[in-house]
């Protein structure tokens, strides 16, 4: 197995540290997430990425459209000179990390849309049937 996350399929993640490889006598173990329920799963609808040699850092955050009911809301917005978004995670990668993540994101992205193309297939046929 290579450094870093990979899907472990039923949804769940196997990792090894961002490490040399293991030796061929050490065990890998299924990485479980204990306190997952801990965690509120928020929408993400902005995300800033800096870099320098050794780390990418990630940061997600939540903005929502301000509403703009009066003259007033909008002269408000204006003199503030910006829209607050809430920051919901700030994350550093390594380089073989970030690589890594890229590429499952990747995968799970692609599973996704053939899923997606599946079932219109067959509500396409099971449409044409009647």
């Amino acid at each position: 197995m290579e450094d870093g996350v990979k899907s472990g399929g039923q949804g769940e993640p196997v990792a090894t540290p961002d490490r040399d490889l293991p030796s061929a006598s050490e065990q890998q173990l299924p990485i479980r997430l204990t306190n997952l329920d801990d965690y509120e799963a928020r929408y993400v609808n902005l995300i800033h990425v800096n870099s320098d040699r050794a780390s990418f850092q990630l940061t997600f955050s939540q903005f929502l459209q301000p509403v703009l009911a009066t003259p007033d809301d909008a002269e408000r917005l204006v003199s503030q000179g910006y829209v607050p978004a809430k920051v919901i995670a700030r994350l550093l990668f390594t380089p073989l990390m970030m690589e890594e993540t890229i590429s499952l994101m990747q995968h799970e992205l692609d599973q996704y849309y053939a899923e997606q193309r599946q079932t219109a297939e067959v509500l396409e046929r099971s449409d044409d049937d009647e």
